[in-house]
């Protein structure tokens, strides 16, 4: 949206694990000195949650000018800690080109096939002559792994893919 303020955070655990994800500014957190309430608008690729659509308080620090620490929380008390929760779980897919294919081609078919099925893609990696490329995807809640997977193998997208987490007989 025009309207809508992009802003960089730092998601990190305690000073590890560090990346950076735009976000959506939603304005300042009650009682946080300095601190905004953002939504997120990517994928992280080191943390399972906070993910898209998710909204968290992130505060000026660690060489930051918004930063977000995980502490050392587990899984369920980060989602406890999420200032609300966008219904999203994070689905990992690995894809390897068939003989003939290129790279951006299966890539763009597996957002197209991703995007229809209203869920969010994020590119780790594309494929090499080393080893397969790496999609992040942010799954909304009550969608099934068995169901993304078969929208995304619809897509026809001249590339083998690779459930890599959750672990499924997808």
């Amino acid at each position: 949206m025009a309207d809508e303020s992009l802003v960089k955070v730092l998601l990190h655990d305690r000073g590890d694990d560090l990346e950076t994800v735009w976000a959506v500014d939603l304005g300042p957190a009650a009682g946080a000195d300095g601190a905004r309430r953002v939504r997120l608008d990517n994928v992280p690729f080191l943390h399972a949650k906070p993910t898209y659509g998710d909204e968290i308080v992130a505060a000026p620090g660690n060489g930051a000018a918004l930063a977000w620490d995980k502490d050392g929380r587990s899984y369920r008390q980060v989602c406890e800690s999420l200032a609300k929760d966008g219904g999203r779980w994070v689905m990992i897919v690995d894809y390897a080109l068939r003989p003939g294919a290129a790279a951006q081609t299966c890539w763009d078919a597996l957002v197209a096939a991703a995007e229809a099925a209203g869920v969010a893609p994020e590119g780790a990696w594309g494929p090499t002559d080393d080893g397969p490329g790496r999609g992040y995807f942010a799954v909304p809640r009550g969608a099934t792994v068995a169901a993304v997977m078969a929208a995304l193998r619809g897509a026809n997208p001249r590339c083998e893919l690779e459930l890599i987490h959750p672990v499924d007989d997808a």
